[in-house]
C-alpha cells in the first residue's frame, strides 16, 4: 500500500505556502478578508456574504476581486 504521507520536502513547501497566505490575508482590510474567507473556506454565495457583511452583492464582488488581486500580487513579489 503506497504511503499517502507527504515527504518532508512537500510538507515544508506546503507549510511555507500557508505562512505566506496567512501574511497576505493579514494585510487585507477586514471586509475583503472576510469576504474571501467566507467564499473560499465556508463556500458562501455572494448573497449570503452580502447579508453577513451588510453590504451589497456588487460590493462583495469588489471585495473578492480586491482580495484575490492582493494575494496574487503578494505571491508575485516574493516569487
Amino acid at each position: 500500500i503506497p504511503d499517502a504521507t507527504p515527504s518532508p520536502e512537500v510538507f515544508a513547501i506546503d507549510r511555507q505556502q500557508l505562512r505566506l497566505l496567512a501574511i497576505a490575508l493579514a494585510q487585507l482590510p477586514t471586509k475583503p478578508r472576510m469576504a474571501l474567507l467566507l467564499s473560499r473556506c465556508d463556500g458562501l454565495s455572494h448573497r449570503d456574504i452580502s447579508v453577513k457583511l451588510r453590504v451589497s452583492e456588487s460590493m462583495v464582488a469588489k471585495y473578492l476581486g480586491q482580495a484575490l488581486r492582493h494575494c496574487r500580487d503578494h505571491y508575485r513579489k516574493i516569487g
